[in-house]
C-alpha cells in the first residue's frame, strides 16, 4: 500500500514538472510547458488525448546487444508532452519528457515521428534493460501506458570454418595436412553481445596456449562485427603431433574437430580430395601428375620415331 501511493505520489509530481509554467517555477530545460492557468482559461477543447496502440500490460521482446524500441501512438495530443518512465521496485525514472532525453545513459533516447508515433529506443539494449516502462501523457490526471520490455541473450552460434570457401565444416569432418606445412583453423562465433569471459582453443583437451613456448604458433580473436567474434590459430610447420582433436571454446558453448598430419604428400594429397582438401595440396597433386604424363607422352613419340 505504501508503495503504491509513493509511485503514485511520483507520478503526480513528475506531472507537475512536465505541465509547470515559466511564470511560476522558470523554464525546465527540456520539459514541455503546458500554458494552462498562464491566461487563466482553459485550453483543451475538442477531443481528448488518447493512446491508439499499444495494448495496455503488453509485452516487447529483444535481445542483448541488439537495438530495441518501445513505441505509443498517442491521438489528439494537442500541447501536452508524452514522457517515458521506467519503473522499478520502488521507484519512477524518468527518462524523456518529449524529444528531450532525461537519462545520462547515451543509449537511450526519444523519438518521435508525425503525427502520432512516440517511441523509446536503445541502442544497444542491454540485459538490464528488461522491466517495466510508463508510457505517459501529461493530462490531469495523467494518461499512463504499461509496456513490459524483455530483453534476452541469445545462444550464440560457434562454428569452425573453411579458411578458404569461409564455409562452416561439419563437426564429423576430418582435416588432412602434410607434415611440414602450416595449419590454420578458425573459429566463428555469431549473435554473441557480451564480452566473453574465455574464448579460446583446446588441442586434445589441453589449452593451446600452453605450447605457445615452442614458437611457431599464434592465436589471434577479434571482432568481425557486432555480434560476431573470431578466433584464429595458426601453426607453423607443423608435426605429426600437433594431429588431434581440436576444440574452440566460448565459455560454455564450444565445437570440436579432427585434424590429421600425414608423413606422405600423396597420402595427404589423396585424403584432402576425398575431404574436400585446400587447393594447394591438391595444386601440388595435379602438378605431379600432370609432369608424370609429359614425360610418358614425350618417351612414347621417341620410341615411335626410333621405330620409323
Amino acid at each position: 500500500m505504501r508503495r503504491g501511493l509513493f509511485l503514485g505520489g511520483q507520478l503526480v509530481i513528475y506531472s507537475l514538472l512536465i505541465v509547470a509554467n515559466e511564470s511560476h517555477l522558470g523554464a525546465l530545460p527540456g520539459l514541455f510547458v503546458d500554458q494552462d492557468g498562464i491566461d487563466g482559461c482553459n485550453h483543451d477543447h475538442g477531443p481528448a488525448p488518447s493512446f491508439s496502440a499499444p495494448e495496455n500490460g503488453s509485452t516487447v521482446k529483444g535481445h542483448h546487444g541488439a537495438p530495441a524500441q518501445l513505441h505509443c501512438t498517442v491521438q489528439e495530443l494537442h500541447h501536452r508532452a508524452v514522457s517515458w518512465m521506467k519503473k522499478t521496485e520502488d521507484d519512477l525514472q524518468l527518462l524523456t519528457v518529449g524529444e528531450s532525453s532525461h537519462t545520462a545513459d547515451p543509449r537511450i533516447s526519444p523519438d518521435f515521428t508525425y503525427p502520432h508515433l512516440w517511441q523509446l529506443k536503445f541502442n544497444p539494449a542491454m540485459i538490464n534493460d528488461s522491466g517495466t516502462y510508463l508510457c505517459h501523457i501529461s493530462t490531469d490526471p495523467p494518461l499512463i501506458r504499461h509496456i513490459r520490455l524483455e530483453i534476452s541473450v541469445p545462444e550464440p552460434i560457434v562454428e569452425i570454418v573453411d579458411s578458404l570457401t569461409d564455409a562452416a565444416l561439419s563437426s564429423d569432418r576430418v582435416l588432412y595436412y602434410r607434415i611440414g606445412s602450416s595449419l590454420e583453423l578458425r573459429c566463428r562465433v555469431k549473435r554473441y553481445w557480451i564480452k566473453p569471459t574465455r574464448f579460446h582453443w583446446l588441442k586434445s583437451g589441453n589449452p593451446v596456449s600452453d605450447e605457445l613456448w615452442r614458437g611457431g604458433i599464434s592465436i589471434y580473436t577479434e571482432i568481425t562485427k557486432p555480434g560476431q567474434l573470431e578466433n584464429k590459430l595458426s601453426i607453423a610447420n607443423a608435426t605429426i603431433n600437433d594431429g588431434g582433436n581440436y576444440t574452440c571454446s566460448l565459455d560454455s558453448f564450444s565445437v570440436s574437430i579432427v585434424v590429421h598430419f600425414l608423413k606422405e604428400e600423396k597420402q595427404a594429397a589423396s585424403q584432402h580430395a576425398s575431404n574436400g582438401g585446400h587447393s594447394s595440396v591438391m595444386e601440388n597433386a595435379f602438378h605431379q601428375g600432370m609432369a608424370c604424363h609429359l614425360i610418358l607422352s614425350f618417351l612414347l613419340q621417341v620410341g615411335i620415331s626410333h621405330r620409323h
